[in-house]
């Protein structure tokens, strides 16, 4: 059995055991629980993601006016919104094999032509010039558009950032 008596400047003799800085033990403490807290909320955030179908109908105008006017007579076979703790998004699956990703407000985030070549309609006319002038045997399957950059991926499997504007940025190969 070790005597416990407290000493000057927050420390406390325990005997045999030597002396504790009880200061540091609850700041070790709190650090402890501010730590639990933190890996309790990543887990009830991660809870919150959900992908659930929704309806055609349910998109947003703007989501539904790009897949009408870009692919008018494919039939979607599946839309998703993606709900996370800070946004919605949307994607659509069609027929022919092409997918879209939305933004909550409808505009479209991605378009993959999982190897098909995507429609120039949906490509800003800077971007298809420069990518027709720089590689003229090639043709685009997959474009984003991320902070105003559009990354783009060839059927060659080249992927490269472009500007609005047509003016190259990062090429990956």
């Amino acid at each position: 059995a070790s005597s416990r008596n407290t000493l000057r400047y927050g420390y406390t003799y325990y005997g045999r055991e030597g002396y504790v800085d009880e200061k540091q033990t609850d700041i070790m403490k709190r650090i402890f629980i501010a730590l639990l807290m933190c890996i309790s909320m990543l887990d009830v955030m991660a809870f919150n993601d959900s992908e659930r179908p929704v309806a055609f109908a349910s998109l947003p105008q703007q989501a539904r006016n790009f897949i009408t006017a870009h692919f008018p007579d494919v039939e979607v076979v599946r839309s998703l919104a993606d709900k996370d703790l800070f946004s919605l998004e949307y994607e659509v699956t069609l027929a022919n094999g092409f997918s879209v990703e939305f933004d909550r407000k409808g505009r479209w985030k991605e378009v993959d032509g999982n190897g098909q070549t995507v429609p120039d309609a949906i490509i800003p006319p800077a971007v298809l010039e420069t990518v027709r002038r720089e590689f003229p045997r090639n043709v685009i399957i997959e474009i984003s558009l991320d902070n105003g950059l559009y990354e783009v991926t060839l059927d060659n499997g080249l992927e490269f950032d472009i500007e609005g504007s047509g003016k190259m940025v990062r090429i990956d190969d």
